[in-house]
């Protein structure tokens, strides 16, 4: 049941250990051949630096959100079968455990993948793999939980 949530939470801290120890802060680094930029930033915000100014109130509802994705999972596995549904929760509680982890234990949370977009705002936003975890969790989740109508 917590393989897959926790195996996201580890391959997250171990990557976010890497890039914390050998990368300075906001120098870039290609790779992939230029497709990926690696650049270290300590977010104290949310998604777009969204409360940056209030780390107690974004970590309580980071925290809340956490907490109820964690019941919602376990009750879920309680029932047969919505594998989908069970495995794109499943990512959201990885995620969010790696971003959750951060915030408690630096007060900010470490990103360091952006992308060379051709719009100048874009290309300053940087994420992490919790980050790409939430989003396709949150995203699947949305898909097969409207798919299935006992919800």
């Amino acid at each position: 049941m917590l393989k897959l949530p926790l195996a996201i939470f580890g391959i997250d801290r171990m990557i976010k250990f890497h890039i914390d120890k050998e990368l300075e802060l906001d120098e870039p680094k290609e790779i992939c051949g230029g497709k990926v930029i690696l650049r270290k930033y300590y977010n104290k915000g949310a998604a777009f630096g969204v409360c940056a100014s209030s780390p107690r109130f974004l970590a309580a509802v980071q925290g809340t959100l956490l907490a109820s994705a964690a019941v919602c999972y376990g009750l879920l596995w309680k029932q047969g079968g919505k594998n989908g549904l069970k495995v794109s929760l499943g990512m959201l509680l990885g995620g969010g455990l790696g971003n959750f982890y951060d915030r408690i234990a630096y007060q900010y949370v470490i990103d360091y993948a952006s992308f060379p977009v051709p719009f100048p705002r874009l290309r300053r936003l940087v994420f992490n793999v919790a980050d790409f975890f939430i989003f396709a969790g949150a995203i699947l989740t949305i898909i097969f939980g409207s798919a299935d109508k006992s919800i």
